[in-house]
């Protein structure tokens, strides 16, 4: 089950005017820490002063949702303002908001404080829930605020508010709107990549079996192929006479070419005839070693053969390999058992013969999702959990629990069941009954939008095999079901088999028809994809009418098509940018002059945009207006971007953190790129803090140093591509620049490993001298990379030229520059300081290499500045670019403020493996 999420919020004049003088949070993090960390979340923090509207506004914040960014959170701590002075006004402020109050949790904080001292009557406490969020009134002094929390944490969990149905309630009693939120696809993906259990590395008996596995480490040859002297065609020559060899046999001793039957006539033979006895060679340009494969010289003994992260398909190619190299057991990665279950009283089975009665349907979602979940080879056993009826007593709970117990399966796939009726059971049977997770309901597709992804706890007592295991909510129509399979249950199976390409791969297509877009949802139109015999392009034809319960729609279809915004509702999204750059909340009206549209149909794709979650409604603005999103922005620019012929195709996802994403592209010809968006509003959420949801720069912002997500991300982008632009141009081992727009950058992909996932290296000293050579010159060239360690250098090994004694070199390739400075920076030496350090530290605990010396001094480096006339100093040629040392100091304080690292963790094997072998 995922943690519960918690707010504190610190109440005081004098912690708002000073944040260093808070002493209570740390110590309330603490005790979630120590008494609850596999429950709750890291609590987020916020700071107000005395005032009643200041703490009602930052409980509303958490409680009812701040536009749709982040959903409430399940527990509100505030501490101070409970006592009786003239400036207390938490309880006044915290009652009227509360739906139901709890008086249990009040008497019990009370007594605990009671037994401490009798100054706990003094305290005026308040406890209560609203909406789906639990509220308690914690005193000021550290020590009490600590022992109050003490003495209910271990039971707030049980006040924790499930969101479906209940099952038990008439049909007039339940909802008649969905409580969990719409997420986009994307948002939706991430979520279920953050549930994923990581890869587990397995070995297995080398066979035609091992189709579909992913390899999990590198893998080296144990014998040369061939291994002795063989022709590869036939007959050989030995010298000075005749002697036939098959093709792959060994030469005879002496030999050293082998000539063609086809290069040969018979000039004599035996006296039976039966044997050749003179042959004449009709040409004269053989050579020593024609035709003949030396030892090792298809694969050397030790080369690697297959490396960790390649898939074993079934083209044969990876078995063939194995088998030649001597390969007997082969590390791979563990494959999930899914089970497939289908629910509905209506449901009959395919091998029913009857005749169909009223109200029955044949059960076509589960032999069509078996097949295509086995046709993805990703996973050990694929299990037929047959039907689940339709009855509150439980049989679907039965269902479920006997697939995990029985059948030790990690993921089932169920379909129907995950809409409003009053017998889609399958939310509330997972939060109700089974303690488990809903980490979406709703998504924004079409179809599948009541897809439904969940996670429940569970300990096998037979294997001891404790942790998560998923489940999805597939709708109960066809088309639906298969859709989302592939769009939602392929990337949790790839990410589990320890692929890094997740999802489907994704390329431009011509349509032979006029496709009419869905107006309300990204559409998945179902489509065959060919290549036109005229031009090569690739073409997608309809396969009809695109209703949700037509399974035809599916016949020989083999992609699906997305359909993008018309021209009116483009130019909308894009008026609300365009407002943006001066409203926190972009008025209608305002949209509607700036697209150049009426409001008629302004209002229309607003509808349309924000369905689609690129645009979202403020809730509690003053005016009726919106704002963009994240998904927006990202449309903008890759549209923008793909103008530019920066991106041509975008494909799977292969990082992902705090502050940014990073994703695998190709442009026109195929050529892989690599595309990162920056993402610095997405750390502001975490933190909670109210004050960083802002949208506009305002001057009232500016006062209190907040910053515009879109603004700062933008100079983040900018910032890095200009640096990489630079240091590019001059000769440093960084990534191609390729492009830039709004808050996305578009570089070369590196071939390579980062430092981080490496444990063996041929000569660690000298890699170590080259890395700090790196960090010297940069400084000689005026800059600091701010944050030079393993997670932002890549390897990559370039083959070395005949002769120079090493087969391969490695290369460092420097990554990520969120914090670079100039060496005139005010914090220059510590930033330089602590890059040489982070390098001294890896090489000590990956390596165990120590440096001699002490590395060297940033004031000595900094008098080589313009001695070599070689080196241009770059940080004025990045001022000059565009990056203004105005947008570095606010980036910079944006960037103190929100805690930013600029790490991308990618999607790859946390353990580390060697990258080279001393053998």
């Amino acid at each position: 089950m995922s943690l519960l999420r918690a707010a504190i919020l610190i109440v005081s004049d004098t912690v708002s005017a000073d944040p260093s003088t808070d002493k209570t949070a740390p110590l309330l993090i603490g005790t979630f820490a120590e008494l609850g960390a596999k429950i709750w979340a890291t609590p987020a923090v916020e700071i107000v002063p005395d005032s009643l509207d200041k703490i009602q506004r930052a409980i509303k914040s958490q409680t009812d949702g701040y536009g749709n960014e982040a959903p409430p959170v399940n527990l509100i701590l505030t501490t101070g303002g409970t006592g009786f002075a003239t400036s207390d006004w938490t309880p006044e402020a915290v009652k009227p908001l509360l739906h139901r109050e709890a008086p249990g949790l009040v008497h019990a904080m009370l007594k605990a404080s009671s037994d401490v001292t009798p100054f706990a009557m003094m305290s005026r406490p308040v406890a209560g829930v609203r909406h789906k969020s639990l509220i308690l009134t914690l005193p000021g002094s550290p020590k009490g605020a600590k022992e109050n929390l003490e003495a209910v944490i271990r039971l707030l969990p049980h006040a924790y508010i499930p969101q479906s149905n209940d099952p038990h309630l008439g049909a007039t009693a339940r909802a008649r709107s969905s409580p969990y939120p719409m997420l986009s696809v994307a948002d939706a993906v991430r979520k279920i990549w953050e549930q994923c259990p990581s890869p587990v590395p397995e070995t297995r008996d080398m066979s035609p079996d091992l189709v579909g596995r992913v390899i999990a480490e590198d893998i080296k040859a144990a014998e040369a192929v061939p291994a002795y002297r063989a022709t590869s065609i036939p007959p050989p020559l030995k010298a000075g006479e005749i002697a036939r060899i098959t093709t792959g046999a060994p030469l005879p001793e002496g030999a050293n070419a082998v000539v063609m039957v086809e290069d040969t006539v018979i000039s004599s033979t035996t006296d039976d005839g039966k044997e050749e006895k003179e042959v004449e060679i009709l040409t004269d340009e053989l050579e020593v070693g024609e035709n003949v494969r030396e030892p090792g010289s298809d694969v050397k003994l030790g080369e690697t053969i297959l490396k960790r992260g390649m898939r074993i398909t079934s083209i044969g190619g990876e078995i063939g390999v194995l088998a030649a190299a001597g390969i007997k057991r082969v590390p791979v990665y563990r494959q999930p058992r899914v089970g497939v279950l289908s629910t509905g009283d209506e449901l009959v089975d395919i091998s029913y013969d009857g005749p169909l009665k009223r109200g029955m349907i044949r059960d076509s979602n589960r032999p069509s999702l078996l097949s295509l979940i086995r046709g993805w080879r990703l996973c050990d056993e694929v299990v037929d959990l047959q039907v689940a009826r339709d009855t509150p007593s439980g049989q679907l709970e039965e269902k479920l629990r006997d697939g995990f117990r029985n059948h030790d399966l990690d993921v089932i796939v169920t379909t129907g069941g995950v809409s409003m009726g009053e017998l889609d059971l399958l939310k509330p049977t997972i939060e109700r009954s089974m303690g488990g997770t809903v980490h979406f309901g709703r998504v924004s597709m079409k179809p599948g939008k009541p897809t439904t992804f969940a996670s429940v706890p569970f300990k096998d007592t037979s294997s001891g095999r404790r942790g998560d295991r998923l489940i999805f909510g597939l709708p109960g129509n066809p088309a639906s079901a298969i859709v989302t399979a592939n769009l939602f249950v392929l990337p949790c199976l790839q990410r589990i088999n320890g692929l890094e390409g997740l999802g489907l791969e994704k390329v431009v297509v011509w349509t032979t028809s006029k496709i009419k877009c869905n107006p309300a949802r990204v559409e998945y139109h179902r489509v065959v994809v060919g290549v036109d015999e005229k031009d090569g392009t690739l073409i997608a034809r309809s396969t009809g009418m695109q209703r949700s319960s037509r399974v035809g729609s599916l016949t020989s279809a083999n992609g699906l098509l997305i359909l993008p915004l018309k021209q009116g509702d483009w130019r909308t999204l894009t008026a609300v940018e365009t407002g943006s750059r001066n409203h926190e909340v972009v008025p209608t009206q305002l949209i509607a002059q700036l697209a150049k549209a009426s409001q008629g149909d302004v209002q229309r794709s607003i509808s349309l945009l924000a369905k689609a979650n690129l645009i979202a409604k403020v809730k509690n603005a003053k005016y009726d207006g919106y704002r963009l999103t994240y998904g927006g922005l990202d449309y903008l620019a890759l549209h923008s971007l793909q103008k530019a012929n920066a991106v041509y195709s975008v494909g799977n996802q292969i990082g992902v953190g705090k502050e940014s994403d990073i994703y695998v592209v190709s442009d026109e010809k195929g050529v892989q790129r690599v595309l990162k968006i920056h993402r610095l509003g997405r750390v502001s959420f975490k933190k909670g803090v109210r004050n960083k949801r802002d949208y506009a720069r305002t001057r009232a912002q500016k006062e209190r140093g907040a910053g515009s997500w879109m603004y700062m991300s933008r100079l983040a982008a900018v910032k890095e591509h200009a640096f990489m632009t630079a240091l590019h141009e001059a000769g440093v081992s960084v990534p191609m620049p390729l492009g830039q727009n709004r808050h996305q950058i578009v570089m070369s992909l590196v071939d390579g490993l980062p430092l981080r996932q490496i444990d063996q290296v041929p000569d660690p000293a000298a890699l170590y001298a080259e890395l700090i050579d790196m960090i010297v010159t940069l400084a000689h060239m005026g800059l600091i990379h701010g944050d030079f360690n393993e997670f932002n250098v890549m390897i990559k090994e370039e083959a070395q030229p005949e002769g120079s004694g090493d087969d391969v070199q490695l290369v460092p390739v420097l990554i990520d520059f969120p914090q670079m400075v100039s060496v005139d920076h005010a914090n220059a030496e510590m930033y330089f300081d602590r890059d040489v350090a982070c390098v001294k530290r890896f090489f000590e605990r990956r390596f165990g290499f120590v440096a001699e010396s002490q590395g060297p001094s940033f004031h000595e480096v900094k008098k080589g500045i313009g001695q070599d006339s070689t080196r241009k100093r770059l940080d004025g040629q990045v001022e000059a670019s565009g990056f203004s040392k105005k947008m570095a100091k606010e980036l910079d304080a944006y960037m103190a403020e929100h805690g930013v690292d600029g790490d991308a963790t990618l999607l790859k094997r946390p353990r580390a493996i060697p990258l080279w072998d001393e053998a």
